[in-house]
């Protein structure tokens, strides 16, 4: 059986605190996919395999409708072994853009590092199930062995931002990314 392991990159530091404030007044009202890819190569993969998952977000606020609108974009590449050192020629490329429309309350008392904290803790906490979703059933989709995205987790900013995960894959010897 292959090795497979998951990296998560995100794209800023977030304030815990201003994203709470915020976190206390909203009301999550829509959740869309606006935005998806995949790619694979035609020949199957041999051997260890790695997975990257770059996330990044934008934020627009609407000041008179008191809503938020976080733009997170997740995106997984797979590299074999010898790739994964090199970072490129990923074997596998599913991309995807969400958009999470909130309501509030009060919007007067923050700023735009208060919204961008809120787009990276919540928006990414709340669109994290719809991409775990979207990466197992597309992977099915492709004829892949399934990939199985694990569950969220929040680190401290003190730890290390890149950390391996192990990926679950519902895969069989016959399957491309277990060959």
């Amino acid at each position: 059986m292959s090795k497979k392991t998951v990296a998560e990159k995100k794209n800023c530091d977030v304030d815990l605190e201003l994203a709470i404030q915020i976190s206390d007044q909203i009301e999550l009202k829509e959740v869309r996919l606006l935005e998806s890819s995949c790619s694979q190569q035609q020949v199957f993969v041999q051997g260890e395999k790695q997975f990257d998952i770059n996330r990044t977000v934008r934020v627009e606020v609407d000041m008179d409708s008191k809503n938020i609108m976080v733009f997170p974009t997740f995106e997984l590449k797979g590299y074999s072994e010898s790739e994964a050192l090199k970072q490129n020629n990923p074997f596998l490329n599913i991309k995807a853009v969400f958009l999470l429309v909130y309501q509030a309350k009060d919007l007067s008392n923050f700023n735009q590092k208060a919204f961008d904290s809120f787009g990276q803790a919540n928006g990414i906490y709340n669109a994290w199930p719809y991409w775990r979703e979207y990466v197992q059933n597309t992977t099915s989709r492709m004829g892949l062995p399934v990939l199985t995205v694990p569950v969220f987790r929040v680190i401290a900013s003190s730890k290390k931002q890149s950390v391996p995960k192990k990926v679950k894959s519902n895969a069989t010897a016959k399957k491309g990314l277990n060959k």
